[in-house]
Order: structure tokens, then C-alpha cells, then sequence
């Protein structure tokens, strides 16, 4: 998205255009989970939460 003036001014000190993108976490997790569409990350349907394997990192002990 574009940074607003009153955001980026006190950062840098002066006036500049500033525009940001990535990914972001909900998307990378949106292709791990190989869903077709992202708002399905967001509803509370249990079918698909059933259904969507758990990641658990290996922890050394």
C-alpha cells in the first residue's frame, strides 16, 4: 500500500513518496494450505479446517 505523509515524515525526516507490497503471512499460509481462495482462511467452516494439516516444527529436546 502507499505510506501516508504523516507516517513517513517523522521516519526519514523529510517528504517521500513511498509505496510498500509483500506477501504477508495469511497469503503464504493461503498457498501452503493449497486453498483457492484466500477468504477461506477466514471462516469457521470445520469441513475445511478438519481437513487442513497442522505444522509443527521439529523441536530439538
Amino acid at each position: 500500500g502507499m505510506f501516508r505523509p504523516e507516517v513517513v515524515k517523522p521516519m526519514l525526516g523529510f517528504e517521500a513518496k513511498v509505496l510498500a507490497w509483500g506477501l504477508g503471512i495469511p497469503r503464504i499460509a493461503f498457498k501452503a494450505a493449497g486453498l483457492s481462495d484466500i477468504r477461506e482462511l477466514y471462516r469457521n467452516d470445520i469441513d475445511i479446517i478438519n481437513k487442513t494439516p497442522v505444522w509443527r516444527p521439529e523441536v530439538e529436546r
